[in-house]
């Protein structure tokens, strides 16, 4: 068995400060991780766009459909519980997170209206998008104009799911049976998450 080097702050793996299981930029506050590590994380991400670490703003996820629109940057104990963020606000980068979730950032560049929303399953079968995509034409987006890019992601060879499970997706959009492909065992199937 190969043994694993786990990188410490005083040697960042993957870009970040984090050590341990945690080796990498990670910034998530809610992760586990050591807080500190965490904030010098995010300031390394903000400064690779030249911002100011307060100027990253995130949430608290929630796998839901709730969108708030940043007007200013809020303190991470002010993080509101939502899965979406939209702003005009020039200088405010939207950060989410994920796993096996996906990232999904969305800008109307013609109108200086970005977004960033968190597609966990739930979210994604409930709204989250539309309701990110919504929240950015309140704010002066054009639906039309609205490019979006998912982050890396669970993909479909490795999202096994059980028999009820395509039923969900079945009940909001008989058309979603496409996202589903029969898995090696039998009644349960794979699940194309970015598609």
């Amino acid at each position: 068995m190969a043994s694993q080097r786990y990188a410490t702050p005083s040697s960042p793996g993957k870009g970040g400060v984090s050590g341990g299981m945690f080796a990498s930029l990670n910034c998530g506050f809610g992760s586990g991780d050591d807080l500190n590590a965490v904030a010098r994380n995010r300031a390394i991400a903000a400064a690779q766009l030249d911002l100011p670490p307060e100027r990253l703003v995130s949430c608290h996820q929630i796998h839901g459909t709730n969108v708030m629109t940043v007007e200013q940057p809020w303190r991470r104990e002010d993080n509101p519980r939502a899965d979406g963020t939209v702003t005009k606000v020039p200088g405010i980068a939207l950060g989410v997170l994920a796993a096996d979730c996906a990232p999904v950032l969305l800008t109307d560049p013609e109108a200086g209206v970005i977004g960033a929303a968190h597609g966990g399953w739930r979210g994604a079968l409930a709204g989250t998008m539309e309701a990110t995509v919504t929240a950015m034409v309140v704010i002066g987006a054009r639906a039309d104009r609205i490019r979006a890019g998912i982050g890396p992601c669970i993909g479909q060879p490795s999202y096994e799911v059980g028999p009820e499970f395509p039923a969900n997706f079945a009940a909001v959009d008989p058309a979603s049976a496409a996202f589903f492909l029969p898995a090696p065992r039998p009644g349960h199937f794979l699940f194309d998450l970015p598609g």
